[in-house]
């Protein structure tokens, strides 16, 4: 490991230091130890997407840090099997790659049987597995003893493990089990607003929010939180749904930094958390106010681009599985009657003006089968409870073969995202296409 190519070339750019705890900036991608850490870390090639800067970012910390070195053990939590787990393991004398796996997981990330097994199958050519292990864990509750690690790590699964009480939970076991030096490196969802996202499983977090949680648990962030964002177009907030619906195998499609969920826009963020010494020191948050003014900015410019003229919305984007139930694409049976949404869009921001919408379910040429369909608009602002703008019940394949269109429009104000929520009500129901399309007017 003394020839390491990644390490020696990155050693002869010089160091980023604490500056690398930061917000997701697209002008990353520019800096050439960001690149080299991508090709020669993660053995892929550069492109703009959130996922790809968080490994990079904790790569570059942990390298930066002395962590990658013949003698150091690390823990590496909620990490499937993405390849930063094989460009550390292959850089020092051990790593625990931890997570829930099981066979019967929603993560698909993590969904097995045989973790090693499962992890193992993504190794690069070459790799040396006797520095890996693998095991099924709850990042709350580490079976570990006290000071067993020299470094750990997680990418984008913080968020992910309940609430508060988890998040202190999971701070204070990482504190217990490091080093005295020992980093983490974490990265997770950072709003550029003042109020976290509380959504149990899937939190979006404010910075002070954040910090203060760091703090409880008694480990120190670097002095400074780095929140400003280049003028680089990449970094203008797009509706992850509405990115991977547009093509999913498009990765120029996907070029992606913040990321916008009815009317809240996040980004990845990294951390470089110690245990402290005594309390722990206040953090400042640089940039953050004027992040949130280009953001803004941004996102009033392209809800005049996207919803200027007719937009095809994704009709399964919050319930993908459902296409495949309900489309003749996939599906040979009607699907039953049931509460559970078959129609489920994003919620997007349309900006102030009427919203004119159009929905359209054409039925199987192989079904007979007809059915009522329950169709409801919800619009919320922010954080706030959804309330509904619209609600209509329609008759599918009455009569049969024919298509069903409906067509409304809602006063929408200004910061409000609306979506569309729709489940069969009566009968049974195989289309052969469902299609959503809006537009706003003045």
């Amino acid at each position: 490991m003394t020839d390491d190519a990644l390490l020696s070339a990155l050693a002869a750019h010089g160091r980023i230091g604490e500056a690398l705890q930061k917000i997701c900036d697209a002008e990353d991608w520019a800096d050439p130890r960001f690149r080299i850490a991508v090709r020669l870390g993660l053995g892929r090639a550069p492109r703009i997407h959130p996922r790809q800067w968080e490994m990079t970012a904790a790569l570059l910390a942990l390298a930066e840090a002395g962590a990658l070195r013949p003698d150091a053990r690390g823990i590496a939590f909620g990490s499937g099997r993405e390849p930063l787990t094989f460009a550390v393991a292959s850089r020092v004398a051990h790593l625990t790659a931890t997570d829930l796996y099981d066979a019967g997981t929603a993560w698909a990330v993590a969904r097995t049987a045989d973790p090693r097994a499962f992890v193992m199958a993504g190794a690069p050519p070459g790799f040396d597995g006797s520095r890996l292990s693998v095991q099924a864990m709850d990042m709350r509750r580490i079976a570990f003893p006290d000071a067993a690690f020299d470094f750990a790590y997680s990418i984008s699964a913080f968020e992910h493990i309940g609430d508060d009480p988890d998040f202190l939970a999971h701070l204070a076991e990482v504190r217990r089990i490091l080093r005295p030096g020992g980093l983490y490196a974490l990265t997770t969802e950072l709003l550029l607003g003042e109020e976290s996202r509380r959504s149990r499983g899937n939190y979006a977090f404010a910075a002070a929010h954040l910090l203060r949680l760091f703090a409880e648990a008694g480990l120190q962030a670097a002095p400074v939180l780095h929140m400003g964002i280049s003028d680089w177009q990449e970094n203008a907030p797009r509706p992850m749904q509405v990115v991977l619906h547009e093509d999913p195998a498009d990765p120029l499609m996907q070029c992606l930094t913040l990321r916008e969920l009815g009317g809240v826009v996040s980004g990845p963020a990294l951390f470089l958390l110690r245990a402290a010494e005594g309390a722990p020191r206040p953090v400042e948050i640089r940039g953050r106010e004027a992040a949130e003014r280009q953001a803004e900015a941004q996102r009033r410019h392209l809800r005049r681009m996207r919803f200027g003229d007719w937009v095809r919305l994704n009709p399964f984007a919050q319930r993908p599985g459902r296409a495949r139930q309900v489309l003749d694409l996939w599906a040979a049976e009607p699907l039953a009657a049931g509460p559970q949404p078959v129609l489920a869009t994003p919620f997007l921001e349309p900006g102030e003006g009427r919203l004119e919408v159009q929905v359209t379910l054409a039925p199987s040429a192989h079904s007979a089968v007809a059915g009522r369909f329950a169709l409801r608009a919800m619009a919320r602002r922010g954080g706030e409870a959804a309330r509904e703008v619209h609600a209509a019940l329609l008759a599918v394949n009455e009569p049969a073969g024919a298509a069903v269109s409906h067509r409304f429009a809602v006063p929408v104000a200004e910061g409000e995202a609306v979506a569309l929520f729709g489940h069969l009500r009566e009968g049974g129901m195989l289309l052969a296409s469902l299609d959503v399309q809006a537009r706003r007017t003045a």
